[in-house]
């Protein structure tokens, strides 16, 4: 094996825009450790068209991994043997054991492949101020949004994602679920409690199912999504310039809301991150200055 191979980083990319920021952030840690190089396998966008790659409209400075570069990781049966049984600094490829936060991840060392989902700011958080940078939405996408941002600072604005759509489908549902109008209650009365008068900005897939049941003539309100804004990814840039978050059970708000530059800022998110069917151990998602309702 050349040196170039033996010191490379390779992360599976899967899942939407959330999914794919958690891994290339994971990636992005240990290429910080270990000053090495740092590759995407984007074959998964090759085999569905329920998910596309989102990373382009970030300014991240990726590189694909080729197909030779993955053969590296492509071990006959003993060497795939030998990989579930070595310690971890020793290991080639590195699957994520399950959905908390595991310490060992920081052991491993290059040539590794990283398959899984490492949603936890623990994998990435003392290199936070390079991932915020790296995940900047690239101008070109968001310079019209200037006024509505600007507009957003001017007073206590709210962001709030209510996400339903591709959550209702039978093979999601189960999986995730779907929050029910009690949260965003919850949530928004407890904003006001605590802030007074602000403004609650709604990115949704469903704006017709916030008008039917959210008490709207109870504050003032934008309705961002589909009226202001029509592209997700405008949607994620814009959650992040509002002072405050109140995130749905999804990746994509996580992001918005961890990149919310804010200092201040006070974030929301719900207890329930999956159905109960599906239910795992959320504690080391949601960051401790978070609330959870």
């Amino acid at each position: 094996m050349d040196t170039e191979s033996s010191i490379m980083i390779v992360v599976q990319l899967k899942g939407g825009l959330g999914n794919q920021l958690f891994q290339y952030a994971a990636g992005l840690a240990l290429r910080q450790m270990h000053n090495c190089e740092l590759l995407v396998d984007t074959s998964f966008y090759t085999t569905t068209q329920e998910r596309k790659f989102d990373l382009d409209y970030l300014t991240i400075d990726y590189k694909v991994a080729t197909t030779e570069e993955l053969g590296e990781f492509d071990l006959p049966i003993y060497r795939k043997v030998w990989n579930r049984l070595v310690p971890v600094p020793y290991k080639r490829i590195y699957r994520e054991a399950s959905f908390a936060f595991d310490a060992t991840f920081h052991q491993l060392q290059p040539p590794i492949y990283l398959k899984g989902y490492w949603q936890s700011g623990k994998y990435f958080q003392p290199y936070a101020s390079v991932i915020a940078t790296a995940f900047t939405v690239r101008e070109k996408y968001i310079q019209h949004l200037a006024a509505l941002t600007h507009d957003m600072q001017q007073h206590t604005s709210i962001a709030v994602h209510i996400r339903r759509g591709d959550y209702l489908r039978p093979e999601f549902v189960h999986v995730h679920g779907v929050l029910d109008a009690t949260y965003y209650k919850q949530a928004i009365a407890t904003m006001q409690q605590r802030y007074g008068n602000c403004t609650f900005y709604f990115f949704s897939d469903d704006i017709d199912w916030v008008q039917q049941n959210l008490p709207l003539n109870d504050m003032q309100y934008v309705f961002v999504s589909g009226h202001i804004t029509h592209h997700a990814i405008e949607d994620f840039y814009a959650m992040q310039h509002c002072q405050h978050n109140i995130i749905a059970n999804s990746s994509f708000a996580w992001w918005a809301a961890w990149l919310n530059k804010n200092p201040l800022k006070h974030v929301i998110a719900p207890l329930q991150w999956f159905a109960p069917k599906h239910n795992q151990s959320t504690h080391d998602l949601i960051p401790s200055t978070w609330q959870r309702l």
